[in-house]
C-alpha cells in the first residue's frame, strides 16, 4: 500500500537522519527474512495471519487507552531526563494496525513515527504499521532484543505489551538490559496476563505479577541499572476499570484491569 503523504514526508526526512541507528533498522529487516524462512520452514508457502489483538476489539478499552497515555508521558519525562531532541528520540513497542501507541507517543512528546520500532507477527498489521509511517516489521520482539548491539543507540522507552504470560518471555526482559536495549533514563513498561498458567494458581492469582517484579528488578541489578520512577507523579488512580496494587519494589506504576497488569519503570 501506499503511505498518507504527511507520513512519507516524516519518513523521507527521517531516513535522512537514520546515523547510528542504520544497522538497527537492517538487523530488523534481517530478522523479518529470518522469520519467513522460519514459520514457513523454507518453502515461504503462504503464512497469512490476521491480527488476534485487533479482533479482539481491545483497542477501544478504556483502560487500554489509559495506559497508552502512561507511556507515553513516561517516555516524554524520559527525553526530558535525558536531555533528548523529539526528533532523536526512539521507541521499541508492541502494537496494533492503528499504531494507537506510537502515535499516542508522537503527540506526548513530538518523536517521529519512523522512530517507532514495531515487531509484529500479523503481516497485514506489518502492512498498516509501515503505511502509517511506522518502522515495522514481520517478526517477533525476542529476535531483535536477542541481536541488539548497545553501540546502534538505545531507546528512550520500550513497552513489552505481550498481553500473554510473562512465563515464556523472561529472556526478553533479561535481553533489554543485558543487550543495552534501553537508555539510562529511559523506561520500560509491559502489559502481561495476570493469569500466567505457568504461574498462577486460583489461590496465588497475583503471582504473575510478583514474578514479573523480581525478572525486572533482577535482571536490572545485574547489569548495573537502577530503577527510579517511570513518572514524576503517580499516574494510577483505579479510575477508568483499574483496580491500583499496592506499590512494591520501586514500581510506582502498577495496575491491572481485566486479567491483565500493566507495570512501569524508569532506569538509571
Amino acid at each position: 500500500g501506499t503511505m498518507r503523504t504527511g507520513s512519507m514526508m516524516e519518513w523521507t526526512r527521517c531516513q535522512a537522519q537514520e546515523g547510528r541507528w542504520t544497522d538497527a533498522r537492517a538487523c530488523a529487516r534481517q530478522m523479518e527474512g529470518l522469520h519467513v524462512e522460519r514459520i514457513t520452514r523454507g518453502r515461504r508457502q503462504c503464512a497469512w495471519r490476521d491480527d488476534a489483538y485487533d479482533a479482539s476489539g481491545k483497542g477501544k478499552d478504556e483502560a487500554k487507552r489509559k495506559t497508552r497515555r502512561m507511556f507515553a508521558r513516561a517516555v516524554k519525562q524520559a527525553i526530558a531526563r535525558r536531555g533528548t531532541a523529539a526528533e532523536d528520540a526512539h521507541v521499541l513497542l508492541l502494537d496494533a494496525r492503528g499504531a494507537k501507541s506510537a502515535r499516542a507517543v508522537r503527540a506526548a512528546c513530538g518523536m517521529p513515527l519512523w522512530n517507532a520500532f514495531v515487531p509484529n507477527v500479523a503481516s497485514p498489521t506489518v502492512a498498516e504499521l509501515r503505511r502509517r509511517g511506522v518502522f515495522a516489521w514481520f517478526g517477533d520482539v525476542k529476535d531483535i532484543l536477542a541481536r541488539w548491539e548497545g553501540d546502534w543507540g538505545c531507546f528512550e522507552g520500550v513497552w513489552l505489551d505481550y498481553c500473554g504470560g510473562i512465563s515464556k518471555r523472561t529472556q526478553d526482559v533479561k535481553h533489554v538490559f543485558e543487550r543495552g536495549v534501553l537508555a539510562r533514563g529511559g523506561v520500560l513498561a509491559m502489559a502481561c496476563s495476570s493469569q500466567d498458567s505457568a504461574l498462577a494458581t486460583q489461590s496465588d492469582p497475583i503471582k504473575p505479577v510478583e514474578f514479573s517484579m523480581q525478572i525486572v528488578q533482577d535482571a536490572a541489578s545485574a547489569h548495573g541499572y537502577e530503577l527510579i520512577p517511570a513518572l514524576e507523579t503517580s499516574a494510577g488512580n483505579g479510575k477508568d476499570g483499574t483496580d491500583l496494587l499496592e506499590p512494591a519494589i520501586g514500581f510506582p506504576c502498577l495496575f491491572r484491569y481485566r486479567g491483565i497488569f500493566f507495570l512501569m519503570v524508569g532506569v538509571a
